[in-house]
């Protein structure tokens, strides 16, 4: 797959905010974290890369096509996407949920065939969900939640994974398999695309880090040339922090100076 360009997107919301992206290239096959301080647009633009809202003006393109002259079934096919959150009126079940996602590669009435089941259940393996999977998705934690919405995205199998704070809500061992899981699709040639406020997780998972403040791109690169302190202090306004290797994982950590 190429890379994602953004090319002169502008996206309003009303008078109060504004995304403003002269040009960003997105890497194929790498983990992108989008990082930022609340408000910066970090979730804006990645529901313009769902295709969930669409620029006031400029294009996203993979290769030499636009994505928003896409139908709405090719798009799927292109990109699954993990909002923060989702509410669902109807009793549906986790097992349906996740089998949502296998709607890109279904026939028309939306029949599962033996492919589309074996794909929902090892969604459901993979992300501690099969034992759950007759539970009404309404009734679960919020963590549990979030764990439904990750196995549709890779029920899903597509070429771009969108996750917005994937790891919200959830214990320690399930954010590590999450991070897990989002890494074994990067090694398998899928695009990863995640916000996340969690600063040690971007320098822990990401290959590609967008920083974001106030609409616009700050910096977009390497994660260890885009998040150095200059960085960091001018994206978030703050700098009571500090930089240092971790030894376990080899790369660097922040902690606070409160």
């Amino acid at each position: 797959m190429d890379s994602i360009k953004l090319s002169s997107v502008i996206f309003r919301y009303g008078a109060e905010f504004t995304l403003d992206i002269d040009f960003l290239e997105i890497p194929a096959g790498r983990i992108t974290v989008i990082a930022g301080r609340n408000g910066a647009g970090k979730t804006t633009l990645l529901k313009l890369l769902a295709g969930i809202y669409t620029p006031f003006q400029g294009g996203i393109s993979i290769g030499a096509k636009d994505i928003k002259t896409e139908s709405a079934l090719k798009r799927a096919g292109i990109f699954s996407y993990v909002p923060q959150s989702e509410e669902q009126e109807f009793g549906y079940t986790v097992w349906e949920i996740t089998a949502m996602g296998r709607r890109p590669h279904g026939n028309a009435l939306g029949i599962l065939d033996e492919r589309d089941v074996k794909a929902a259940k090892e969604a459901l393996e993979l992300c501690d969900m099969a034992d759950k999977k007759n539970r009404e998705f309404k009734s679960l934690s919020g963590g549990e939640k979030r764990l439904a919405l990750a196995a549709r995205a890779i029920a899903q199998d597509s070429l771009v994974m969108l996750l917005d704070e994937p790891s919200a809500f959830l214990d320690i061992g399930h954010q590590a398999k999450i991070f897990g899981i989002l890494k074994a699709s990067r090694d398998k040639g899928k695009t990863v695309i995640m916000v996340t406020h969690d600063i040690n997780a971007a320098f822990d998972i990401a290959d590609n880090v967008i920083l974001m403040s106030g609409g616009k791109v700050i910096a977009s690169g390497n994660t260890d040339t885009v998040l150095t302190e200059e960085n960091i202090r001018g994206a978030y306004g703050f700098d009571k922090f500090g930089l240092a290797d971790n030894p376990e994982t080899g790369k660097k950590s922040i902690f606070l100076k409160i």
